[in-house]
């Protein structure tokens, strides 16, 4: 507990400070910015209502799968078992929190499963773990839907953990090989309109694929090289509203004859999107907000942590696009353009699940902040570890500085005097460090270790002095 000399109370509101400070600070500054410039309260209340009735992306229906065909029966039968918990209380809440917002969990169909349900199994039911919903059936659109997302992936990663803690025998990596779950999602885009009768009309006007394979690990690696593949030519503007959808699907169906781990990379997304393009539309029932014009588009996107394995799965993607086109009869070709912009990871528990990190994605920042720790885990924040955020396969460059290097590491590199804590090595002295660009010992962040506000990464306290340096 903090200390208390002047008798001031309880202060053990300052352990948890830290996270909390920066939100209160940005709240504070955007106050001092709008004070100001000279910012009234009738500018705040027009403000409010142009962003209450601005013209929005088109609403979209939502699905987010974990394939679970490809594991053994029997390990489908004991990850259910996880999943439902004693009694099928984990199951119950999971549900009982999701069904409240309109979002559909579904999982693998199991004699447990039916059992809770007090009915037989539905055949029809894919081994999966499957959430759905619809952006425009809630109050904070999208954000339902991503919130569960993150709540399912939390449950199957605790589900896998107590499966992998019985197989203690095996060694870890065959363990885990056995463990690869191919994830896929799909949002189709509509618009809804009167034309002259009672009920809203519902059009299609765009999907997206996303495809990606989850493994059991503590950290998903940061996605900092992506390659865009747009469609360009005149059939864009000519023919794409007309086949956009035939366009998508067979897109689609080349991705999934696609292995991960063997054709393309394990830590490797693909996106795939389409659009016919649609006039803006009116708010109307079942559609709260008015829709903004979209012009035709369609495009393959391709992310990975490194861009050796950019390049590998652009040579097993790339002819599929070419084959697609082809058979269409398109006048048209997907022009690609590699990106690569160094990624951050910021201090915390929570991180975003694969294929969830998206340029136009809205209101993820607030989905789960640093700190907060999911209802499906038991986990508290007494039992952080300090070596949760060491990512000790990461490679180091002049821009991105990971922390590689564990307690027991950085102590063993010390005592044979091989420690640089400026790129997280036990290879060399810090004097011989490569990268001429110095960061926070303790953090890696860009300041002197003075001024690091993080708690030491070896003691776990605060020091007057940063005593890594």
């Amino acid at each position: 507990q903090p200390e208390d000399p002047e008798g001031l109370g309880d202060l053990s509101w300052m352990l948890k400070a830290q996270q909390r400070l920066p939100k209160l600070l940005s709240t504070l500054l955007d106050a001092v910015v709008f004070h100001s410039v000279g910012f009234q309260e009738q500018d705040a209340k027009h403000m409010e209502h142009w962003e209450a009735i601005r013209p929005q992306q088109p609403p979209c229906s939502l699905t987010y799968s974990y394939e679970l065909q490809g594991l053994a029966s029997a390990q489908v039968d004991k990850l259910g078992t996880k999943l439902m918990g004693q009694d099928g209380s984990r199951w119950k809440k999971l549900l009982e929190r999701w069904q409240g917002v309109g979002m559909e969990v579904k999982g693998p169909p199991s004699a447990i499963q039916a059992a809770i349900a007090g009915g037989e199994v539905d055949s029809t039911l894919k081994e999966a773990l499957t959430v759905s919903g619809d952006s425009a059936g809630h109050s904070t659109g999208r954000r339902a839907f991503d919130r569960a997302v993150i709540s399912v992936t939390d449950a199957l990663a605790v589900g896998v953990k107590e499966c992998l803690e019985g197989m203690e025998s095996e060694e870890e990596d065959a363990r885990k090989e056995r463990w690869q779950l191919p994830w896929s999602c799909e949002e189709n885009a509509y618009v809804l309109s009167q034309d002259g009768g009672a009920q809203p009309v519902k059009k299609e006007v765009g999907v997206e694929y996303r495809r990606g394979c989850w493994v059991p690990r503590k950290h998903t690696p940061l996605h900092a090289h992506s390659a865009h593949h747009s469609l360009c030519g005149p059939d864009v503007e000519g023919r794409l509203p007309d086949f956009w959808r035939e366009l998508a699907d067979k897109l689609w169906l080349g991705m999934l004859t696609l292995t991960w781990g063997v054709d393309v990379p394990l830590e490797t997304v693909v996106v795939v999107q389409a659009t016919g393009g649609n006039e803006a539309a009116p708010a109307c029932e079942g559609m709260p907000q008015a829709c903004r014009a979209m012009p035709p588009s369609a495009s393959v996107i391709v992310t990975a942590p490194s861009p050796e394995e950019l390049e590998k799965a652009n040579k097993k993607i790339a002819p599929l696009l070419s084959k697609v086109l082809s058979g269409l009869r398109a006048n048209a070709a997907f022009a690609m353009h590699v990106i690569a912009m160094p990624q951050y990871r910021s201090v915390g528990r929570a991180s975003l699940q694969p294929g969830m990190v998206l340029a136009d994605r809205e209101g993820l920042d607030d989905l789960l902040k640093p700190g907060e720790v999911s209802s499906d885990s038991e986990e508290g924040e007494d039992d952080f570890d300090l070596d949760d955020e060491i990512l000790e396969d990461a490679e180091p460059n002049e821009i991105y500085r990971p922390l590689r290097l564990t307690r027991s590491k950085i102590r063993d590199a010390y005592l044979q005097g091989m420690l640089c804590l400026n790129c997280d090595a036990a290879d060399h002295k810090h004097q011989e460090c490569p990268f001429k660009k110095k960061v926070c010992w303790n953090c890696h962040g860009s300041h002197p270790g003075n001024d690091c506000p993080q708690r030491c990464r070896f003691t776990g306290s605060r020091h007057d002095y940063p005593i890594l340096e």
